[in-house]
Formats: C-alpha cells, structure tokens, sequence
C-alpha cells in the first residue's frame, strides 16, 4: 500500500510569475508536501497546463500586471497557513530546505521572516544599504543562524500574523524595494529576520528574461532599470523624507542626463543609451510625484 504523502499545516508556498516563468524543479520538490499558489501576472494560460501534472497547486491569473508587491498581496489573501514561504520563480529549493524553515521557525520565537544563503549573500546584502540605513546588513549569532537588517525578495520566509499587521507589502512598488520596505516596516513594529545557514537555495538571477529575443530582452532592462531607480527614490522618500532621498539620487541624475544626451548626439541609440535614459526617467519621474506608471507588455 502506498503511503499518502501529509500537506504541512504550517506553510504555503507562493510563487509570483510573469509569461509563465517558473521552476518546475521546485514544484516538483515540494508539491507532495506543501500547498503551492501560483500568481501568473501575465495571463499565460500555458503555464497551468504546464503545472497540471503536479499536485497540490492551484495557479491564479490577475486581471492585469500587479507587479512583484501586488501580485504577492493577491496570493497571500488566499492563504491559510500561519507561515507562507514566498519564492522568486527563478529560484530553486528542497522539501529538506522547507522542512528546516519550519523547525526554525518554532525555535527563534521572536523571528518575523527566515531566508537562506546565496554565494556572495553578505556582500549583495551590504551593497543594497546607503549611507542612510545605518544598521549592519547581516550580524552573526552563532554558527547556525544571523540577525539581519532586511530579508532579500526571492526567498522569505513569513509569519502571516506579522504580514498582516503591517497591511503586506506596499502595492506603490511595481518592482524593487518591496522588500526592503516590509522589513523596515516590520522593524518599526519590534520584529526580527534571521539568516538561517544550513538551508541551501538556488537563485538564477534574472530568469524571467530567459527566452526572449533581443528586443525583447532590451524592453525587459528597459523596465527593470526604471523601476528599481523609481523605486529607490520612493523608499529613501517614505522614510527619510523627500529632500534626503533628492539629495541621495542628484549625483545619479546628473550622470545620467549627462550619459543619455552624449550618447543621443552621437547617434548611438544602442542598449547603453536606452538603460541609461530609463534610469534617469524612473528618478525625474518620482522627482515629479508620479506614480509607478511604466509598464511594457514582454
């Protein structure tokens, strides 16, 4: 007789999608064990044929592009477990991995969000922090785990009690900062996001790239550039007030106008002037007040 696999109680795990984007290593690994709740924010109804051999995953289509905060929010409304693990869809990890976030979380009580390791994860972290965030990104505890300042976007561990007092995740962000800015927001409120050492993922940065063609791919880091220079400006303005964050993005805003008009008059209208004018844009337009408006259909 074969043993029926049992579905934790304890978490649900939540992929957010765009085109259909997906590790189906991942689900493969955790399907028989854990809830999976798929959020494709581009209607590609292929991928629910695609995931319709696995078990346990329900795969839900927004009306239109939420972004990464959005579609999160739309996901975590549909869930039932009191932890939910939310996974960047180029990311990879073990039913073993999920099983150690989970006996983790009951030991570290005063734990908000759990992550784990990447190559170079204390460096990456150290390099998303200016001169205002004062705090060290990553403090060692023991051999087992550290303390951390913020919790990175593909791999977070959540208690959804905690998600729900601070409203989720801030839908003004379409991509970028989300993160950073659910930590900062969790951190008001006194809790604590841990870096657990013994669990291993795999994060291919920029996968959802994959397989497109080179305009496509151009279009693709035309919006992820924009994106992260508005959403850097909206964070540093939400905490620190606007004329701090102005004073943080200046030197960059004047690099690029400079960049992007030198290469215009040159006549090389190539990747280079096309990232370089989407980074100044995504600065003038929070400069301006506006809101995260710019999208393009991959």
């Amino acid at each position: 007789m074969i043993k029926k696999s049992k579905i934790s109680r304890k978490t649900t795990i939540l992929i957010v999608t765009i085109n259909g984007c997906v590790s189906t290593k991942t689900i493969k690994n955790l399907c028989n064990n854990y809830k999976i709740i798929i959020i494709e924010n581009n209607k590609n109804f292929v991928l629910k044929k695609k995931l319709k051999k696995f078990k346990n995953v329900n795969v839900f289509f927004t009306k239109y592009n939420l972004g990464f905060g959005g579609g999160n929010n739309f996901g975590l409304k549909k869930t039932k477990t009191p932890y939910v693990l939310l996974l960047g869809p180029d990311a990879e990890i073990s039913k073993k991995s999920v099983d150690l976030f989970e006996k983790f979380s009951q030991e570290i009580r005063d734990s908000s969000i759990l992550t784990a390791p990447i190559k170079d994860f204390e460096k990456m972290m150290d390099s998303k922090l200016d001169k205002v965030n004062k705090e060290e990104a990553c403090i060692r505890i023991n051999n087992k785990i550290s303390k951390l300042s913020w919790v990175p976007e593909w791999c977070m561990y959540c208690s959804l009690k905690d998600l729900k007092k601070v409203n989720y995740f801030d839908e003004n962000y379409f991509l970028y900062f989300e993160g950073l800015d659910l930590c900062k927001r969790l951190k008001k409120i006194g809790k604590n996001f841990y870096l657990i050492k013994q669990i291993r993922i795999k994060h291919f940065f920029a996968g959802t790239s994959e397989n497109l063609n080179e305009s496509k791919k151009l279009s693709h880091w035309k919006l992820r550039f924009w994106h992260f220079y508005w959403s850097s400006f909206y964070f540093h303005k939400k905490h620190y007030g606007y004329f701090r964050s102005f004073q943080i993005h200046l030197s960059k805003f004047l690099r690029f106008f400079v960049k992007k008009n030198y290469l215009y008059l040159r006549g090389k209208k190539n990747y280079d002037y096309v990232t370089t004018k989407a980074k100044f844009d995504g600065i003038l337009s929070q400069i301006l007040g506006k809101k995260s408006y710019f999208r393009i259909n991959l």
